[in-house]
């Protein structure tokens, strides 16, 4: 269920999503490059974005869910994860490493789902580098922005479920993750180019390195999605809208 609120007296919106009654009309899916899963989880109210290991030459495979609506002026957005099945990427000659899996929070100023887009952001965790080369054993936790800047902000990182999260205040973007002691900054920086309405995305994708990208099973959930925002547009009907108080407001899952 997709809920909006509005704070009566002060400019702020929320739209708040726990997936219990599946996939709301407030999202587009996307899924590009291979047969995809992307569905809620009967009984478990959780968004399910996951693919069988393949074989395709296809280069470059997303998927995941993007917003209809865009947010305006400043906003914070979380979500939280589990990487269920999240390998190392695979490879088809034992010394020639294929890509990575990433799975993050990601804005763009356009509804395209290509990592590299002109305009972006996005917090990720990577997999491992099977060489254990650049990546090593471990894998990254990323801050990647186009176009000023690309690597804003990395940790070398081995969680498997905690919380991404987004926010921009003024031209300033920043990168959270929650790796169970709550959110810590990854990285920021200002971006005039990504201070305009945008879209948001729950994303999971195979990228590729100068060799091709993995071909590895992946099965990530996503839960309790929530966007505070200055404003929000274009939220499509049916969504709930309450009117609040300044007193505030405390959203739990049900």
């Amino acid at each position: 269920m997709v809920v909006v609120l509005l704070a009566s007296g002060v400019q702020a919106q929320v739209v708040s999503d726990n997936f219990n009654s599946g996939i709301s009309s407030s999202w587009d899916v996307f899924a590009e490059g291979a047969p995809w899963t992307v569905d809620t989880l009967s009984g478990e109210g959780r968004l399910l974005v996951s693919k069988a290991q393949d074989n395709l030459t296809t280069n470059h495979m997303v998927a995941g869910l993007k917003s209809k609506y865009q947010l305006v002026g400043n906003f914070s957005a979380c979500v939280d994860f589990e990487l269920v099945n999240f390998p190392s990427g695979d490879f088809y000659d034992p010394t020639t490493p294929r890509g990575w899996n990433w799975a993050g929070l990601r804005i763009s100023t356009t509804p395209s789902t290509y990592i590299w887009d002109t305009t972006n952001f996005v917090t990720l965790r990577g997999s491992p580098d099977v060489q254990g080369g650049l990546d090593g054993a471990e894998g990254w936790a990323y801050v990647l922005g186009e176009p000023t800047a690309y690597n804003i902000g990395n940790v070398r990182d081995t969680t498997m479920s905690g919380r991404f999260g987004v926010s921009r205040e003024g031209d300033m973007i920043s990168a959270w993750l929650d790796r169970g002691s709550g959110l810590e900054l990854l990285g920021s920086f200002s971006s005039q180019a990504l201070n305009v309405p945008v879209y948001i995305q729950l994303y999971v994708g195979q990228i590729p390195s100068g060799y091709g990208r993995p071909h590895t099973a992946l099965d990530i959930r996503y839960d309790n999605f929530t966007v505070t925002a200055d404003s929000v547009i274009g939220v499509p009907e049916p969504a709930t809208l309450l009117l609040l108080g300044i007193g505030g407001l405390i959203l739990r899952k049900r």
